[in-house]
């Protein structure tokens, strides 16, 4: 009664939806269904030439007020399978919102869309069910092959989700068997993740299949810089592969000459700290006085850099306060030099580093 005198179809509309909703919880399926109907009558008025809007406000109301076959029953309506697949991956993320992970995998599974089913494997890993977890990023990486016409960096973005799932699901097999699409730039990183994850979870079988391939990528030639050489060394030192990480120290030192000097800096801390684990004293200096060069270059260029003003000098100014910001201690003075290179660096460029 309440609702029908509302004049803004909208705000009854809305009231209506939540009307159906206590309905349905208090076991009147029937009466929810013909609320929710009641509520469509405003939303026809709001929308009459969007059937994807009306639909997905119908859908998301019986999502709350009625059953699985009502929803799919308005999805299923829609004439285009794009918008069929869109509705379906919204209302398995509103399901998950909900904790109905059950409800969630139907719609996820409908949807026939790679990204909904691995946002549905992320939400069985943190429930606990790794199990179902592991089959939802294979459903996923199957729904995947199915996609046409995809941009290869858009397959690449899914494929690294996809890996990064299995890992953090003990899928250590199929994980590095999935990563093989990968570039070797994207491939590497994703190996050093699963032998951290094989190490924290004492899987000795795994590391024995990933450790050689994590060998293998380390020494091949590649285009790129292998900025990942020093955290490769302190994961096999981790998983107590002494030789190996030793000799993937070896090639971080020869790599750093290609690396960039922010790149170069990372890769001779990360030596420094296996240098430490291992007890290197030798080492150690010399990785030290390398570190003390590098600083010494930059603050150089740095200082000759503020010298000539203008946009140059704000530059050097910012890149100042970053590697002051490394050297702090004090999370706040940390994050105060941090919000003034940003400002300095202007506000799009200061973004990539907050």
């Amino acid at each position: 009664e309440v609702a029908g005198k509302l004049s803004d179809k909208g705000r009854r509309g809305s009231l209506l939806g939540e009307i159906a909703r206590a309905q349905r919880r208090s076991g009147h399926h029937g009466a929810a269904v013909d609320t929710v109907r009641r509520a469509m009558e405003d939303i026809a008025e709001q929308y009459p030439d969007n059937a994807m809007q009306r639909a997905r406000s119908e859908a998301r109301m019986l999502a709350r007020a009625g059953t699985s076959d009502d929803v799919r029953r308005v999805v299923d309506a829609l004439p285009e399978k794009k918008s069929r697949d869109q509705l379906y991956s919204e209302l398995a993320d509103a399901y998950m919102q909900d904790g109905d992970l059950v409800r969630a995998r139907e719609m996820a599974e409908a949807s026939e869309s790679p990204r909904a089913l691995y946002y549905l494997g992320g939400a069985l890993r943190r429930a606990g069910d790794e199990a179902a977890a592991r089959g939802i990023f294979m459903a996923a990486y199957d729904d995947l092959n199915k996609q046409k016409g995809m941009a290869r960096i858009d397959r690449t973005v899914e494929i690294s989700g996809l890996v990064e799932g299995l890992i953090s699901v003990g899928a250590f097999s199929q994980a590095v068997s999935l990563s093989k699409e990968l570039d070797e730039l994207n491939r590497p990183p994703r190996i050093v993740m699963a032998i951290k994850e094989e190490t924290r979870r004492g899987d000795e079988p795994a590391l024995r299949q990933t450790v050689p391939i994590a060998l293998d990528m380390a020494k091949s030639p590649t285009r790129f810089g292998k900025t990942y050489l020093a955290e490769l060394a302190g994961a096999l030192l981790a998983a107590g592969y002494q030789g190996e990480a030793r000799t993937v120290i070896g090639l971080t030192e020869q790599e750093a000459g290609r690396l960039s000097f922010w790149q170069r800096l990372d890769a001779l801390k990360g030596i420094r700290a296996v240098q430490a684990e291992f007890g290197d004293k030798e080492g150690l200096e010399k990785t030290k006085q390398a570190i003390q060069r590098e600083m010494a270059v930059f603050k150089d260029e740095t200082e000759r850099a503020l010298s000539q003003g203008g946009e140059i000098a704000r530059m050097a100014e910012a890149l100042k306060l970053l590697q002051q910001r490394e050297e702090s201690v004090d999370p706040k003075v940390s994050e105060q030099k941090l919000k003034r290179a940003a400002e300095l660096m202007g506000k799009n460029a200061g973004q990539q580093f907050i």
